[in-house]
Formats: structure tokens, sequence, C-alpha cells
């Protein structure tokens, strides 16, 4: 799931709630990149590890460019998802 405030990721760990993360989101073969918050973690059916993350910095063209894809999808009656693999980064600290 992918909206202009945020996503839902799909993994196999915990982040952790409140934890910042940087992450590189493929959209049609472009990158784009925002720094984002976890808000809440569950483990869904069969295992898997789902963060809602709410985007805390989006440059603006990273945001032009989210936006114009979610647009896109929409008006072809298509969910807003990336359907290329997605890059999440944990921070070094």
């Amino acid at each position: 799931e992918l909206g202009e405030g945020g996503c839902l990721i799909a993994g196999r760990d915990f982040f952790g709630a409140g934890r910042i993360l940087t992450l590189d989101i493929q959209l049609e073969g472009r990158m784009v990149r925002a720094i984002a918050k976890v808000l809440y973690e569950y483990r869904a059916n069969g295992g898997e590890i789902r963060s809602g993350v709410e985007f805390q910095y989006v440059s603006e063209e990273n945001a032009a460019r989210l936006r114009r894809f979610i647009q896109d999808r929409i008006s072809r009656g298509e969910r807003a998802d990336s359907s290329d693999k997605s890059s999440i980064r944990r921070p070094t600290s």
C-alpha cells in the first residue's frame, strides 16, 4: 500500500514503532527517497511483518513524482502499490 503520506511495508523483521527509516522506493524505474517514521507494526497471516510508516520528509521533486504515480494508478482503477521492489535501510546510529 502506498499513499502520499506514507506506506505499508511487508517484510520479515520488526523495525520498532517510532523508528526513523530511510526508504528508497522504486516507481516505474525511478527512485523516490523518503524519510519515514514507523507508526505501528503487526504480524499478518502467514507470519509476515507489516509496518505502517508515515513520511516525515520527501523532497518536492519526489513528492510530485509520488503524487503523479498515485494519481495515474487511481485514474486507471488500479491500486497505488509500488510494483517494483523497494529498498528499506535502517539508519546508521
